[in-house]
């Protein structure tokens, strides 16, 4: 969605606005065109390959490292040159999403957080939830963009259990969903927070 201005605690016009990327591959172009489009905006993107990350520079703030559910260690997929095959399994130092965004982003409002993070995807959905971990620590999330990776049992799930994490989200968490990709390789949907009143007045005042 474009940027829409929105007032601050005192009452100021901003048009400002922050941006998360977790996983860069080497890709900035969605960037770009967002910066294009809102030169306002603050860029952030994290990915643990600095070959593939280091190309976000260009458009905001890059961090060497992965973003997961939970602090450690992760075997993820990692990017390893430019074919779209061009991938290998790699243990990497993780840091959770809500420390990411809390000590490295330094936001509490992302008004657009997107996520192609090769896998940990999986287990950062339900971060999201109402009680989630970014809810506990007063974090907002605006719209979400997602790349859940197949195959499914890649990354220690069935389709059982993809199905239940999807409806649980849909359920415990305030986001909508309102676009999904065709069917069809990777699964990409698009969500907003429709209950939270920043969200809703930014982008949908028009409408309500």
């Amino acid at each position: 969605m474009a940027i829409r201005s929105a007032n601050d605690a005192n009452g100021n016009n901003v048009t400002s606005c922050t941006v998360v990327t977790l996983g860069v591959g080497g890709d900035i172009a969605a960037e770009m065109a967002m910066l294009a489009r809102n030169p306002d905006c603050q860029f952030y993107g994290a990915d643990p390959i600095q070959e593939y990350g280091a190309i976000y520079s260009i458009v905001g703030t890059y961090f060497e490292i992965a973003v997961g559910a939970e602090k450690g260690v992760l075997n993820a997929s990692v990017k390893n040159g430019p074919g779209i095959s061009d991938y290998t399994w790699k243990a990497v130092p993780v840091v959770d999403l809500a420390s990411f965004l809390q000590n490295y982003v330094n936001r509490s409002t992302i008004d657009h957080l997107w996520i192609d993070n090769e896998g940990p995807e999986y287990r950062i959905l339900p971060l999201l939830e109402r009680k989630g971990d970014l809810d506990r620590n007063g974090i907002i999330v605006c719209q979400l963009n997602i790349e859940m990776h197949w195959p499914l049992q890649y990354y220690g799930f069935d389709e059982e259990q993809f199905g239940r994490m999807v409806l649980n989200f849909a359920e415990k968490s305030d986001f909508v969903l309102m676009s999904v990709n065709p069917p069809g390789g990777h699964f990409r949907p698009f969500f907003f927070n429709a209950y939270n009143p920043y969200c809703v007045q930014r982008y949908f005042r028009d409408w309500c």
